[in-house]
């Protein structure tokens, strides 16, 4: 199959996706800015650095499939004493290494799930381990993270160490891109979804990030679980019917799609001792991102961006059914379930928090979001109230588009959950560059912009590390 994939190659089209271009279009070179234009204040206390990842393909790919496929790239934004400096580079995936070698793309993405050209690739791997989803602080270094394959450790120079390699185990450790950290006990939980085999294994580490617990969840099919939720006592998964397909397919069948007829079943795993109880018969609908869950009077509540169906082309808005952000419980005595919408006013994704209070009770959630009657990228951020049912928002205005919000605390404050700052990239389409903003997460005001004179391409998720 691979070599006939190699031997058509020539007579595919050309890549025709918006996903490629404006403020999703790749930048190639890696560089470092210091002091750029800073219009208003940086605030005092934010000490440390912003770092976000995103899929940015080096090589034009014979499919793109967005946010899918791609090369991790990080984009790091350095703050100390006021002073501003910006870094971006390419996770060194073993994948790109032989795409630069080969001069070319070698990998056929999601959508061409076929093995790379075996003379460059000496592996039986058939999709590239881009690390392009999530950076997230691990130790003393940095984990780029990716969906069904390996992890990858950077240094704090943002230069790529390896694969990553749990507890020096020998070969490389499958990991997904979202992790729950309970602020109480610092311990972290992971998890794997495969395409095929073993469909879905929870992972344990503890607050000095050492593997402890390991443990497989049996389920009939392998589905795409791209977020999860822990609360006190629970680890929380959705299993939602978008499905892969790859085993003993020959390529008459979709080797990943969804699937509205069939239903969702959430798995509740108690953290104690991995005892699992299911909830089955859910009708169909599909999570991307999840907000925070909690428990109160003996049950689970929670908050999730919900789509009524999983399309990856494009991933939002398919079909007039925007995604919007639901409320959720489940008891914990009958084990029923239930969801409604709080917001269908906008078109919201990409949902952040205060990770001070994962696992608990809170009130805040700040999420991008677009009117309706808007056909481009996300414009606004909001601030929703989830006890009170309201949201404020600013608007970035018609000429740009946002990615992800990370929250961060305002450290010897007075410890309100919503006190502290919100950093994100904001891309202009009029000047193809971009800003990084600092807004007051109490009032949604913005406080300090950084004018960085290229594009930070569109890209996933990020995190803040705190100067120590």
């Amino acid at each position: 199959m691979g070599w006939n994939f190699w031997s058509n190659v020539r007579k595919l089209p050309p890549v025709n996706s918006p996903y490629l271009e404006g403020g999703h279009k790749p930048v190639l070179d890696e560089v470092e800015l210091h002091d750029p234009q800073v219009i208003g204040e940086i605030p005092t206390q934010l000490n440390g650095q912003y770092l976000r990842n995103g899929p940015n393909p080096y090589f034009t790919p014979y499919t793109y499939t967005y946010p899918i496929d791609g090369d991790g790239m990080i984009h790091r934004i350095s703050i100390k004493d006021g002073k501003v400096s910006y870094k971006n580079a390419f996770v060194k995936t073993n994948g790109l290494q032989a795409e630069l070698k080969a001069g070319k793309a070698l990998y056929g993405g999601i959508a061409l799930p076929i093995p790379p050209d075996p003379k460059y690739v000496k592996t039986d791997e058939t999709g590239k381990s881009s690390a392009s989803i999530h950076i997230v602080k691990w130790g003393n270094n940095l984990l780029a993270l990716y969906e069904t394959t390996p992890a990858y450790l950077l240094d704090n120079n943002l230069a790529t160490i390896g694969e990553f390699q749990p507890d020096g185990r020998d070969s490389p450790f499958n990991v997904n891109a979202h992790h729950r950290v309970d602020p109480k006990t610092g311990q972290i939980y992971m998890f794997i979804y495969n395409t095929y085999g073993v469909p879905l294994t929870l992972y344990e580490f503890n607050q000095d990030y050492q593997l402890i617990k390991s443990v497989d969840v049996e389920k009939p099919q392998n589905t795409m679980i791209h977020d999860f939720l822990i609360t006190e006592n629970y680890i929380i998964i959705f299993d939602m019917p978008a499905i892969f397909n790859v085993a003993g397919n020959d390529g008459s069948e979709p080797f990943f799609a969804f699937y509205p007829d069939k239903s969702v079943t959430i798995i509740l795993v108690k953290r104690s001792d991995y005892s699992i109880s299911r909830i089955e018969n859910i009708p169909s609908f599909f999570v991307y991102h999840f907000v925070n869950a909690y428990e109160e009077d003996n049950k689970i509540i929670f908050d999730m961006v919900l789509h009524k169906k999983l399309n990856l082309n494009p991933a939002l808005n398919e079909n007039n059914i925007p995604p919007a952000l639901y409320r959720g419980s489940i008891d914990l005595e009958t084990l029923h379930y239930q969801h409604k919408c709080l917001c269908d006013s906008l078109i919201v994704e990409f949902p952040s928090y205060n990770l001070d209070y994962c696992a608990q009770k809170y009130q805040f959630a700040y999420l991008v979001a677009k009117k309706p009657d808007n056909a481009g990228g996300f414009n606004l951020l909001i601030k929703y109230d989830l006890v009170n049912n309201k949201f404020i928002y600013t608007d970035f205005g018609a000429d740009t588009e946002i990615g992800e919000a990370t929250f961060v605390t305002a450290r010897d404050s007075s410890n309100d959950e919503d006190d502290g700052y919100l950093v994100l990239f904001v891309y202009c389409k009029s000047s193809d560059c971009s800003d990084f903003v600092v807004l007051n997460a109490k009032n949604m005001q913005e406080i300090a912009r950084v004018k960085l004179p290229r594009r930070v391409p569109h890209g996933l998720h990020g995190s803040w590390i705190a100067a120590k």
